[in-house]
């Protein structure tokens, strides 16, 4: 489940994530209003969790909202706040709010009442699915290529055809249920396939009913008249059965290699979630929040260092780097901060800067296990190195600035990295079996615990 959490206090944000962590697979937050309302349209959010007195747009406004835009209309949403009127309720009910807890919430009744929602909306996520690959409409002026295609989509969808954009049309006005997914070719008669989808569209309103996704086959690069903005994607019309089944399932069934899914996630997904396991990590270690800053923002410092972790993905060979980079000083600030007591970069800045990497690659890798991925992990290695290059590509990144510590940049990055010597974590030095070092990790939850163990 995918959650936002609007709310203006980090120690209520903090609470909200540890509490409802078995839950949820993938976490954002918004410090106000308005960003919550960017979130909740670039993101696919399954549950929002929103204070109502929140600063540039209020919870109230963001609710509104949010029930004015079609295809959240129906998105759980739970409200927070210390005391409420009547009227409020009242609005909140009209709004379809689907719960309201009081502050302070007690852990146990957040827990289970966004277990409830949580179940009850994905049984409704369930039979909509099932509702969106049970009928397709398909509209090709060739009746040779709707027997090709049709034979192709009837493995998978209840499929109704039509021969013009009018047929079309009254096609989807006659049926029930409507069809969820619409592919037209740019060869119609009667009504083109631009204007076929706004008739469409239109009528899905009136019917008061999601409108459906709408793919344009298209015989060759659309020209620049064409409104391809109209359409949800543009497919090749194809007669090759491989390719025309690959678009399908890359498009309609929305099925990719875990490569490619590791890809898009890499520039949807991971972003978000490096946001929150870095702003975690930095808030239990510090005890206060890191403000997330832009890249321009950050002081880089004369002697950068990393920490690099190595994540192996079953299924994908390319390798994949969790990095956390920051100056030396600022590594050695930070343990200073936690070992209560002055450091430098060899004599504890490394090990700490290397914990931190490790935490942070153990959320990534619960978010990675929650979308589908199965990942394992090395131990980091900690090096003086050179700040990322901001032409690497194959990369997501987040900068943070934690106060009177230092300005921090965390990676998750595809392919080969530079090498990286094993200072921080040598197990053959120590002269321990790999399986008493895989039972230590276990017991203490932590590499960094368990190495320090058997190094002493």
């Amino acid at each position: 489940m995918r959650l936002l959490i609007a709310d203006p206090t980090y120690a209520n944000r903090l609470m909200f994530t540890r509490v409802l962590g078995k839950l949820v697979s993938h976490v954002v937050y918004a410090v106000n209003g308005l960003d919550a309302l960017r979130l909740i349209a670039s993101e696919d959010i399954d549950l929002m969790i929103t204070e109502l007195d929140l600063p540039v747009l209020d919870g109230l406004g963001l609710i509104e909202a949010v029930r004015d835009m079609p295809a959240k209309a129906s998105l759980p949403i739970m409200c927070v706040a210390a005391t409420t009127h009547r009227g409020d309720l009242a609005r909140l009910s009209g709004l379809g709010v689907s719960d309201f807890l009081l502050k302070p919430a007690r852990p146990k009744d957040l827990f289970d009442r966004v277990n409830w929602l949580r179940t009850r909306h994905a049984s409704t996520r369930s039979r909509t699915n099932l509702e969106i690959r049970s009928r397709l409409l398909l509209a090709d002026s060739d009746p040779h290529f709707l027997a090709f295609a049709g034979q192709i989509l009837e493995r998978t969808f209840d499929v109704i055809t039509a021969t013009n954009g009018m047929e079309a049309a009254i096609a989807y006005a006659d049926v029930e249920p409507k069809p969820r997914t619409v592919i037209c070719s740019d060869n119609l008669s009667m009504i083109k396939a631009s204007g076929m989808t706004r008739v469409i569209r239109s009528l899905a309103a009136a019917a008061h009913v999601p409108p459906p996704e709408i793919l344009l086959l298209a015989s060759e690069a659309p020209e620049p008249t064409v409104a391809v903005r109209d359409f949800d994607a543009v497919l090749r019309r194809s007669f090759v059965p491989a390719l025309f089944t690959a678009q399908i399932n890359r498009h309609v069934l929305k099925t990719l290699t875990t490569f490619e899914r590791l890809e898009r996630s890499l520039h949807t997904e991971v972003p978000s979630w490096l946001s929150s396991a870095m702003e975690e990590s930095l808030g239990v270690m510090l005890g206060h929040e890191a403000k997330e800053v832009r890249r321009s923002e950050v002081i880089r410092g004369k002697n950068p260092v990393v920490a690099r972790l190595r994540l192996a993905i079953t299924d994908v060979d390319v390798p994949l780097f969790i990095e956390v980079y920051c100056d030396a000083a600022v590594s050695s600030q930070l343990a200073s901060r936690i070992l209560g007591e002055p450091t430098d970069f060899e004599n504890g800045g490394d090990d700490v800067l290397g914990e931190l990497t490790n935490t942070v690659a153990g959320r990534i890798m619960l978010n990675l296990s929650a979308s589908g991925f199965k990942a394992s992990n090395a131990l980091p290695s900690t090096v003086r190195a050179q700040w990322p290059d901001d032409t690497d590509h194959g990369v997501a990144e987040r900068f943070f600035h934690a106060p009177d510590v230092g300005d921090f940049c965390v990676r998750l990055a595809f392919g080969d990295r530079d090498p990286v010597p094993e200072r921080l974590w040598t197990v053959s030095a120590l002269g321990a079996a790999p399986e008493r070092v895989t039972s230590l990790i276990v017991e203490s939850g932590s590499a960094d615990l368990a190495l320090r163990q058997l190094a002493l």
